[in-house]
């Protein structure tokens, strides 16, 4: 899995590269109703540069949106869901009305340990719905939204990967195949 830190939604990588999750106490707190991602990311930034070029995220791999638990959540039983949404630009260069592409169940506290993986999807194409007359997306965020009760504590991260093991088993060398360099 390679991950890069501009396609962190939630979480952070320290300067010694270790990687954590947002707290429920600092950035996101998850109470009960709808909270958005620490950060909302604009692709038309990660798509253009001041020399004209943009940054080639995958170079024709998938992209896959990983969200998991860091830290175990507490509270008092409550549910968390995890929605992936797409924005289109509001006109001003801040994100219009948010559509979401992709929803979770709903974890229970019991299922909120960490290390475990919320979502793990390939990224839906960022293209306009004719049906809405909506236009092309240009932002992505999180959203989660917690059900009867507010999370005590907990950590949790969401971030774009390309990870060519979603691919699947054809990725690699056929049976039998052998190279002294791997």
């Amino acid at each position: 899995m390679i991950m890069d830190g501009l396609l962190l939604m939630d979480g952070s990588v320290s300067s010694a590269g270790v990687f954590s999750g947002t707290a429920v106490n600092s950035g996101v707190t998850f109470t009960v109703g709808s909270q958005a991602s620490a950060n909302i990311l604009d692709v038309s930034q990660l798509a253009s540069s001041a020399s004209g070029y943009g940054r080639d995220i995958g170079i024709g791999d998938d992209l896959e949106l990983v969200v998991m638990a860091t830290v175990n959540f507490t509270g008092s039983s409550s549910t968390l869901q995890v929605q992936l949404q797409y924005a289109p630009d509001g006109g001003s260069g801040t994100p219009g009305s948010w559509v979401t592409q992709v929803s979770s169940l709903a974890y229970t506290l019991t299922q909120l340990t960490a290390g475990s993986e919320l979502m793990r999807i390939k990224m839906p194409p960022m293209v306009p719905d004719p049906a809405t007359g909506s236009a092309l997306p240009k932002f992505i965020q999180m959203n989660y939204v917690v059900g009867s009760a507010n999370m005590t504590a907990g950590a949790i991260a969401a971030f774009i990967v390309v990870d060519r093991t979603a691919l699947g088993p054809k990725l690699g060398y056929q049976s039998g195949y052998s190279n002294q360099y791997l």
